[in-house]
């Protein structure tokens, strides 16, 4: 199960941030503001993690800002949680965008 859609406006329902939509900016969102939303909904930071395929010390060192989110899972993780605009790419998609 995967609780992608907690972080993301009503207009977003179940789209993820990655996808652009036409008129529809990604709303980016402070660690303050995604640590209230995950107790406001009642989820732990580590229940989240583990759902999204996730290490929890990881998300931890994201959120705690000791992490710079620049690529690989701490990229991933900035984007699904909402801290940063990005796009998340597969290592396929990676792989066809490079040209190897």
């Amino acid at each position: 199960m995967c609780i992608f859609n907690v972080f993301f406006d009503n207009r977003l329902s179940q789209t993820p941030l990655t996808e652009s939509l036409e008129g529809l900016q990604p709303i980016l969102r402070t660690s303050e503001e995604v640590r209230a939303e995950f107790k406001r909904k009642g989820i732990s930071i580590s229940q989240w993690a583990i759902a999204n395929a996730f290490p929890p010390n990881l998300v931890y060192d994201v959120l705690a800002e000791r992490r710079n989110p620049t690529r690989g899972q701490t990229h991933r993780i900035a984007v699904t949680l909402g801290l940063k605009d990005g796009e998340i790419v597969n290592d396929q998609e990676l792989a066809t965008a490079i040209g190897a």
